[in-house]
């Protein structure tokens, strides 16, 4: 598992040839060693063959400088065993500590520093850069669901992931403006971090939901969405243009061109996605009661400026296609206006579905579908025993009141509709790859070109 390197490689003639690795540092076998060590101080198997898989290509490669995404991988794989409470901190640190090593005892190098406002800096950045970040995030969701095996932590997902889905927002904005000014280009992200930064410091509250719900010590929801909104917004104009452009192309140069026109159509899907992810996750706090309404029968509840109103509770064994018997409630939904009138919008029926075999009882989403966005009713399972016991006492109309968990998800729709680009666009560009003969010379600049 080892990284090669070609001596007539341009990036290894541009540093030199007397690059550091760790072979060259001592014929002690330190690979070995680090493993062993890190199995002493984590007893853990799994941990330490990741931590083997990534260490191995570094130690082997040339030089370990260049082998850098490797080093990023393993000091994001300490970063998430620390932040998810698997490592203390001095065994994190270790592991830090043998994947930054080259650059640690590496002689310095009078090497030219790259200027952030040249265009060809920036493209490579964006393109590295997305490779990296879905990399890195790969391991950092590896580790947080290893840690969430006996107790899910959405929390530390929303919380260590959210850097993730600002940079993704910077990369594709740069890329899609790649043909534009760079300054230009710097001066937008500088001022959307300033947009960010300000947000998150007066206006953590903005954002209504349960944005002012803590997600750690020192957090709230609505710092986490300040943090990556702005720059998820500041791509979207610029990647829906690229789409455009990509269309264009594809109607005038051949039919090839659905391959980009595809792939910016993916981009597009996921910005969407991430957008509605925001409103719909980020936002919504799943554990807190305020979504729990305990609905009298037959009297309206309001809450969020939407009615709703308990009318009967529903008992069936005999119509169903998937279980063995179901116990629900009927719900009346209304839109409250600003002069307190109700007008119905909707019914729903959530519950559970009973499996005497597995004795497993299932629960049954009901969903209403605004155009805002979905309002999702869950049927509180833990009342179903006491509701069954009320009933064969004293029969259905003898249940009174009944316990509902109610989430309004504005803006879910651009999830379904992320989801949906994502998916065009992967199938248009796999129904292009099988359909289109290999590019010629001619197309394969122009696909080069691009990127310039």
């Amino acid at each position: 598992m080892g990284l090669s390197y070609r001596k007539s490689s341009p990036v290894l003639e541009a540093v030199g040839h007397d690059e550091w690795s760790y072979t060259a540092l001592t014929k002690v076998p330190l690979h070995a060693i680090f493993t062993f060590l890190i199995f002493l101080l984590t007893s853990d198997v799994f941990v330490t063959m990741v931590f083997a898989a990534l260490f191995l290509p570094l130690y082997y490669a040339p030089s370990a400088l260049l082998g850098w995404p490797w080093a990023a991988a393993g000091v994001m794989l300490g970063l998430s065993l620390a932040w998810s409470q698997m490592l203390d901190l001095y065994e994190a640190g270790f592991m830090l500590l043998v994947f930054v090593l080259p650059w640690l005892l590496a002689p310095s190098q009078d090497v030219e520093n790259p200027s952030l406002k040249d265009r060809k800096i920036q493209l490579n950045l964006a393109l590295w850069g997305s490779v990296m970040i879905v990399g890195l995030y790969l391991v950092l969701t590896w580790a947080l669901l290893l840690s969430s095996i006996d107790s899910v932590n959405f929390e530390a997902h929303e919380l260590y992931g959210a850097p993730f889905l600002a940079a993704i927002g910077v990369c594709l904005f740069v890329y899609t403006r790649r043909k534009d000014d760079a300054g230009e280009n710097l001066w937008l992200l500088a001022g959307s971090s300033a947009i960010a930064l300000i947000g998150a410091l007066f206006f953590p509250d903005s954002f209504g939901a349960d944005s002012s719900t803590a997600i750690s010590a020192q957090l709230q929801r609505g710092h986490i969405v300040w943090l990556c909104l702005p720059f998820l917004v500041l791509a979207l104009a610029p990647v829906a243009r690229e789409v455009w452009r990509q269309g264009v192309k594809a109607k005038s140069k051949g039919v090839w061109k659905r391959i980009p026109l595809g792939a910016h159509v993916v981009h597009f899907g996921l910005l969407l996605l991430l957008l509605g992810h925001l409103s719909t996750t980020t936002l919504v706090e799943r554990g807190d009661a305020s979504h729990r309404l305990s609905l009298v029968k037959n009297e309206m509840i309001v809450h969020d400026g939407i009615g709703y109103e308990f009318t009967e509770l529903i008992l069936d064994d005999e119509s169903l296609e998937v279980g063995d018997g179901f116990v629900g409630v009927n719900i009346l939904v209304y839109d409250i206006n600003n002069e307190g009138d109700a007008t119905q919008i909707g019914e729903v029926r959530p519950g559970m579905l009973r499996f005497d075999a597995q004795n497993l009882p299932r629960s049954e989403v009901d969903t209403l579908t605004r155009l805002t966005g979905d309002v999702v009713f869950i049927f509180d399972g833990s009342q179903s025993n006491a509701l069954m016991q009320t009933v064969q006492q004293d029969g259905l109309e003898s249940v009174e009141l009944v316990r509902v968990t109610i989430y309004v998800l504005p803006h879910s729709h651009a999830v379904w509709v992320g989801w949906g680009l994502m998916i065009a666009g992967m199938t248009l560009v796999a129904v292009s790859q099988v359909k289109n003969e290999p590019l010629s010379a001619d197309d394969s600049k122009f696909i080069r070109s691009e990127e310039e």
